[in-house]
Formats: structure tokens, C-alpha cells, sequence
């Protein structure tokens, strides 16, 4: 299937993500396939932009940490949406769990936290160990995008289709959140 993200280096691999729902772990030099792990439950296919892609097609960039793989599939929370931690050598599951909301766009390491986004409303954090959800979430019910950026101290992504780069103080990522509003133009 189609792939959304670019992919990611690692040592002598490459991770990519696709329509199909698969993980894909690339030899380097050759292209050859390492392994592949299906995301989703169940490899079930059904049409998208007039092609056949999973109903849970990976959407998010991976993200590569110590040798572990961090990637998610998924797009309707009704139909189930699922983030994973995968031995980057072996594709070896370490945890896999359900998401929040959908996961769409490149995911960023925050202390012990990977932050992902979801495309349409604000970012959720997981605990990059177990996989697990923070409780009370991010405060981020805003509408946001697929791109994040944390700098200073500072969560920043983008809100939805605009021009507007959202920020939080991360001493200020509980709720309720203190927002401040960057805007081109």
C-alpha cells in the first residue's frame, strides 16, 4: 500500500510505515525485508481514496530510541486504534495497546513520554515503557495537526489546516492548559 511518512533510519535499517497496516524493517543497503508486523487486529481491507488499504492503515511516522521501534495504525477510534513498541532488530513486540483517539503524523520523545499526534484535535502522551495512557491527558482539546515540535520547554504543533502554531509550557501539561497562539501573517 501507499506510504504517508517518510521513513526512518536506524543503525543498518529502515522502518516504514503503510496503507497496507504493515510495519516494514528494510535492510539498508539492499532494500531487502527484515521482518514486517502487522499493527492492527486482523489484516481486513477495504477501499480508500480508490485504493484497497487496511482498516487500519499506519498513518503516524515511526520513531526509532534505543533500539526500540514506536509506531501506530489507525484511523477510526470505533474500529480500534492501536500504538506499539517493537525490538528494532527482531520486530519483536515489547507492548501494544489501544489508542485514544487516531494517530496521525510524527510522533516526538518528551522525557519518558511519546507524544502522538492525532491530525484533527490535540496530541495525547503514553508512557514510552508500558504504552499506557496518561490519565488526565494533556489538556490539548484543541484542534491541532500532524506535526509537533518541542523545544524550550515547549510543546508547539500546528492548529488543524491554518497558519496558527499552538504552544504550551510544559510545566503546564495537566489540565487545565495554558495556550499560546503563534500566527503568520
Amino acid at each position: 500500500g501507499p506510504v504517508r511518512f517518510a521513513p526512518t533510519l536506524w543503525e543498518t535499517f529502515v522502518y516504514v510505515g503503510s496503507d497496507d497496516g504493515h510495519l516494514y524493517c528494510l535492510e539498508h543497503d539492499t532494500g531487502a525485508v527484515v521482518w514486517k508486523h502487522l499493527i492492527g487486529p486482523e489484516d481486513r481491507q477495504v477501499i480508500g481514496n480508490g485504493h484497497m488499504i487496511s482498516l487500519w492503515p499506519v498513518r503516524i511516522g515511526v520513531l526509532v530510541d534505543k533500539g526500540v521501534v514506536y509506531a501506530g495504525a489507525g484511523l477510526f477510534p470505533l474500529r480500534g486504534v492501536y500504538l506499539c513498541a517493537l525490538d528494532g532488530k527482531s520486530g519483536k513486540p515489547v507492548w501494544k495497546e489501544v489508542a485514544k483517539g487516531s494517530v496521525q503524523g510524527y510522533m516526538l520523545i518528551q522525557g519518558k513520554r511519546l507524544i502522538v499526534p492525532t491530525g484533527r484535535t490535540g496530541p495525547f502522551a503514553v508512557d514510552m515503557v508500558t504504552g499506557k495512557s496518561e490519565k488526565k491527558g494533556m489538556g490539548l482539546h484543541y484542534p491541532a495537526g500532524t506535526y509537533l515540535v518541542s523545544a524550550n520547554k515547549r510543546l508547539l504543533f500546528q492548529k488543524g489546516r491554518t497558519r496558527r502554531l499552538i504552544g504550551i509550557e510544559k510545566s503546564r501539561y495537566e489540565f487545565p492548559a495554558e495556550f499560546f497562539l503563534y500566527q503568520n501573517g
